[in-house]
């Protein structure tokens, strides 16, 4: 009423950052159920780290925190080849992590350090100020939440669980105390690394995408704004040699990609004999006809060594820029 200015995010947005909003409420709901009955002190669900009821209660204080420190070199404590991998798969499967690179996901392993501690031993305290993130490499741990002086164990938080990462992001007091069940071996990651990660590292995609949509040949009409919108919701996929992208005639044709690194290349498929057509190298872009029309794939596009792609869908794509052929229209004004 009056001006009103709102912030919005779409669906599939929302879902690749977070999940789906039933899987979140699920999760809520659980925690809740959890912490009202009477009778759950030994039980535990498996929740990554205690999120608190699903009540309607003051937050405690948030604080904006200092800006940070440019880092251009991360601190690289020693690993072994197996510790490497099973903390790559550990982080691969936390969607605070999902949008990293393969580069950004290696630093990030890089930088974690080795803490170890015995049993009993308090790893975080509740309420006190956040340092690390931390993720189980061996042993167990018990999470504990304080409420109106009364203290129960909420979860048990075993290898390849992680905790501490809510006080980092929100610049908040821990809200949980975590203590070694046995002894344990944890990765930790410190709190300007782990900021930086989370929001330089978007930020820094954003503009290497901008820049990036400069060069393909029919984004170079869009203004500086339009390729903003446009970088926010790619989607960056990597395909290994041989790989198809996509496949000829296949109905679920409602993608547009842009290579974005490595190679392709399209082939079609005729009497029994497949005949390469076309190659695609860095800026190069297909699937235009899947926006323009709904119709089948016209070929099978096939990456050639390693290949980096990003797409943006039928939705998104006409909802940011409007029709395909009318871009196209605009491209050759």
């Amino acid at each position: 009423k009056g001006r009103c200015t709102v912030v919005s995010i779409d669906r599939a947005s929302f879902n690749r950052l977070l999940g789906s909003c039933d899987e979140i409420l699920r999760r809520h709901w659980r925690t809740y159920e959890q912490n009202s009955s009477s009778d759950s002190d030994s039980d535990s669900y498996r929740d990554p780290f205690p999120m608190g009821p699903l009540t309607l209660t003051r937050r405690g204080a948030v604080s904006a925190s200092p800006s940070l420190p440019t880092i251009t070199d991360f601190p690289s404590s020693p690993k072994s080849s197996f510790q490497r991998l099973q903390l790559s798969i550990s982080l691969k499967k936390i969607i605070l992590f999902s949008h990293l690179t393969d580069s950004e996901l290696d630093s990030m392993v890089s930088a974690f350090f080795e803490v170890e501690k015995k049993a009993g031993d308090v790893i975080i305290s509740q309420e006190e100020e956040g340092d690390n993130f931390y993720i189980v490499d061996s042993g167990e741990c018990d999470i504990y939440v304080t409420k109106k002086s009364e203290t129960r164990l909420v979860e048990c938080a075993r290898a390849g669980d992680y905790f501490g990462e809510l006080a980092l992001m929100y610049n908040c007091p821990r809200l949980a105390t975590v203590r070694a069940r046995t002894n344990v071996k944890l990765f930790a990651l410190g709190q300007e690394i782990f900021k930086h990660l989370l929001c330089s590292a978007a930020q820094d995609r954003r503009k290497q995408y901008e820049s990036f949509l400069q060069n393909v040949p029919i984004l170079k009409s869009l203004t500086a704004e339009e390729r903003g919108k446009i970088a926010d919701v790619l989607v960056q996929t990597t395909y290994a040699d041989g790989e198809y992208i996509i496949r000829q005639d296949e109905e679920t044709s409602d993608t547009f990609f842009i290579v974005y690194e490595g190679e392709a290349i399209a082939t079609k498929s005729a009497e029994g004999a497949v005949k390469e057509v076309m190659k695609y190298m860095k800026g190069d872009y297909f699937g235009e006809l899947a926006l323009l029309k709904h119709a089948p794939r016209a070929a099978n596009v096939v990456a050639k060594g390693r290949c980096t792609v990003v797409t943006i869908n039928r939705h998104s794509f006409t909802r940011l820029l409007g029709s395909c052929s009318e871009l196209q229209q605009r491209h050759y004004a």
